[in-house]
């Protein structure tokens, strides 16, 4: 079974951040037709929502002042089976969506989120080294 993975950045008015977060989303080893990009922010800023537009994000301007109703927001919107959720002050690791989707598409009727974390873990470990384990 192939699946779909949204990806749904918040951004809760710290607009310094959030175009690091998206560029970390948008710059994956996994394929771009493979998942989307969501970003749900609760302030007006037309000249971003134009630069994340070109790269192929959706944005969505909320209302919301709290970060689980953003999410929420963006949850409802998504395509994806799969849901990856990213805060605007964070990053993912450009392998992280295929991590993700081959930990989801293992056929395994063992698998456990233990399982899931491992591999993030593992993978994280592969790409930074003995760094200290702080975003993944």
């Amino acid at each position: 079974m192939s699946y779909k993975i949204s990806v749904i950045i918040v951004d809760n008015r710290r607009r310094i951040f959030v175009e690091e977060a998206v560029k970390s989303a948008i710059q994956q080893t996994l394929d771009r037709g493979e998942y989307e990009v969501i970003v749900v922010k609760n302030y007006d800023d037309e000249e971003l929502d134009r630069e994340l537009t070109k790269l192929g994000v959706t944005v969505l301007r909320s209302g919301a002042e709290r970060g689980g109703a953003l999410y929420s927001e963006g949850i409802e919107a998504a395509d994806g089976e799969v849901l990856a959720l990213l805060d605007d002050d964070d990053m993912f690791s450009h392998e992280k969506l295929r991590v993700v989707l081959d930990s989801k598409t293992k056929k395994c009727s063992g698998c456990s989120m233990s399982d899931l974390c491992e591999g993030v873990k593992n993978e994280y470990l592969d790409y930074y080294g003995d760094q200290e384990l702080h975003a993944i």
